[in-house]
Order: structure tokens, then sequence, then C-alpha cells
């Protein structure tokens, strides 16, 4: 279930970026998980390791925030997703 320490992307897209510095700056952090539906369920990345790529240089070189990027296959689908946890370890300023 979605909450305030967890969202859902079918896909990636560098608008997410918000959400992931609104984790980083969090007390509790929170975990971005693409190739999930809304619902939860795993729909999967067409190109893992791409966007594996893609994500972390991302984060870093628009962000500065090295991130914690894994894929992971759930264990009952076919389909891969990418879970991305962020915690509070962003520090300065976010332009």
């Amino acid at each position: 279930m979605e909450n305030k320490t967890v969202e859902w992307k079918k896909n990636w897209k560098d608008k997410y970026l918000k959400g992931v510095v609104a984790f980083a700056n969090s007390k509790t952090g929170g975990t971005l998980s693409t190739g999930v539906d809304d619902k939860g369920n795993a729909v999967g990345v067409e190109r893992p390791k791409d966007t594996l790529k893609d994500v972390s240089d991302t984060t870093i070189n628009k962000l500065g925030l090295l991130t914690q990027v894994s894929i992971k296959k759930p264990t009952l689908s076919k389909s891969w997703f990418l879970r991305l946890p962020f915690q509070s370890i962003l520090t300065g300023n976010i332009m």
C-alpha cells in the first residue's frame, strides 16, 4: 500500500526526483518502487539495467544524492522492478 514512505511508479521519470528529495529529507526516509502499478502489482521494467543506471546517474548528477538502487525479481512474476530506498542522507541545498 502506498503511504508517506512508499511510492509505486510504473516507469521511472525525472519528475519523480521531487519525491526522492522529500524522502531524503524526511526522518523516516522512504522507498520508491519502479515497475509497480498503483495497486501494488509488479508490472516490470522494460530495461532494468539501463533504468538502474539512469536512476543512479540522475540522482547523483541532478541532486548530488548517492542512492541505493537495486533490481529485484518478484518470485511469482517474470517482471523486474527497481527498489529505491531513500533515507535522511541529504545535506545542503537543492536548486
